[in-house]
């Protein structure tokens, strides 16, 4: 269960990295299509808290009449590729002129590139986790030539069935239906707070703001953290005034000072103004939104299968017929592991003489040896509809009469 849990996780890693990407390749390129060329030069390499020897470069351009100097800091590099006073090229956009990108390769599809990159570890992994392990014990021996496909004409031993009957028992998912239920009860604290985003920013007068510093602050680890000031003005004339508010969100990277952003001021209490970042609104909606969804996709996935289960042991009460499978191989799937233990998976074929095709069947996971039995027992006891054996078959000893 925990590799099943595991497993979840690097398959919503995996989404997250591809839709990351995607975010990233289309901001770039949206960016691109409205960004002006304008010079620029490096200042300073500032190095980076937490990370050794790694530097973010510093770059200073100026925009307006007359020239107002705006610094912005790039993603991380050497420190012997900054070179105090080297001119570089950076992008800016008319309409915010203060929120410019330097223009280089790294700068352009670094992100891109390093989701790309983990989203292919990511899929690495998952394929290495599913990918077939052989049997501890090896294949197990085909049933000869004379002993054909057809339905059983006696039951197996009692005793036999009693064995087979525990091996069929299958481990109960009790700590993946806790996790799904945990993670879909935060759809309703995603609502709750989208909804407080949303009621605050109503009837609210949108102005703008520009980052004048960031605040240092320390985590509850300890870790050195940053909040931003913003500076606004609100009011019309000499009713006109200056306000200064701190966010609330917690960065660890400082943000470019001068960078404007949207601020929803109330009239009557226009000093409690709200930032109206992603970060400050919607980061906690989105975030509990994505886990919950998840959660309900696995409790989704779970109820369904007991669902399908249960429909298909009722169809099987009413057509299905009792046939000896041919035994393929017996598959241990070593890289899932519960409590010390391992599940097994049975392969078996059964060829209708009836339409003459051969059909082929895969088993739940069995978390007893079923080797033993099936070796003394020499067929695969199934349940099948012989109408669509595809579709309706079950490896359930308990209905052989």
């Amino acid at each position: 269960m925990l590799k099943l849990l595991s497993t979840l996780i690097l398959a919503g890693q995996l989404c997250v990295c591809i839709v990351a990407a995607a975010y990233f390749l289309w901001s770039e390129l949206e960016f691109r299509a409205r960004a002006v060329e304008v010079p620029g030069r490096l200042i300073e390499a500032r190095p980076v808290a937490g990370i050794q020897d790694a530097w973010q470069p510093v770059v200073e351009y100026s925009i307006g009449e007359p020239p107002q100097p705006i610094r912005i800091t790039g993603l991380l590099v050497s420190r012997g590729a900054v070179l105090p006073g080297t001119p570089v090229t950076v992008r800016i956009d008319p309409q915010e002129p203060a929120a410019g990108r330097i223009a280089s390769f790294t700068e352009s599809w670094g992100l891109v590139l390093l989701c790309l990159l983990l989203a292919a570890i990511h899929a690495l992994s998952l394929w290495w986790k599913w990918r077939r392990a052989p049997a501890p014990a090896g294949r197990l021996p085909r049933p000869d030539a004379q002993n054909p496909d057809r339905p059983a004409s006696a039951p197996a031993p009692e005793g036999l069935r009693a064995e087979l009957r525990r091996i069929n028992d299958q481990a109960p998912p009790v700590l993946s239906l806790i996790l799904a239920l945990l993670l879909t009860s935060l759809l309703p604290q995603a609502g709750h707070y989208a909804w407080t985003a949303i009621e605050s920013i109503r009837g609210t007068v949108r102005v703008t703001g520009w980052i004048i510093d960031n605040v240092s602050v320390r985590d509850a680890d300890g870790q050195l953290m940053f909040q931003v000031v913003v500076r606004y003005r609100y009011g019309e004339g000499t009713a006109a005034r200056t306000y200064e508010l701190r966010g609330s969100h917690l960065s660890s990277r400082r943000s470019a000072l001068g960078y404007e952003v949207p601020v929803y001021v109330r009239p009557d209490t226009p000093h409690a103004g709200i930032i109206g970042s992603f970060s400050e609104l919607w980061a906690a909606p989105v975030f509990m939104g994505v886990l919950g969804s998840i959660g309900l996709g696995l409790l989704w996935w779970q109820l369904r299968g007991h669902w399908q289960r249960w429909r298909v042991a009722r169809h099987l009460r009413e057509h299905g017929v009792p046939i000896r499978a041919r035994l393929i191989e017996v598959e241990y799937r070593w890289l899932i592991r519960v409590n010390g233990h391992s599940p097994w998976v049975i392969h078996a074929s059964w060829g209708d003489p009836d339409r003459g095709r051969l059909h082929r069947f895969r088993s739940p996971q069995i978390w007893r040896d079923p080797q033993p039995a099936l070796q003394r027992l020499g067929y695969v006891p199934m349940q099948v509809d012989r109408a669509d054996p595809d579709r309706f078959h079950r490896f359930c000893v308990e209905l052989l009469q």
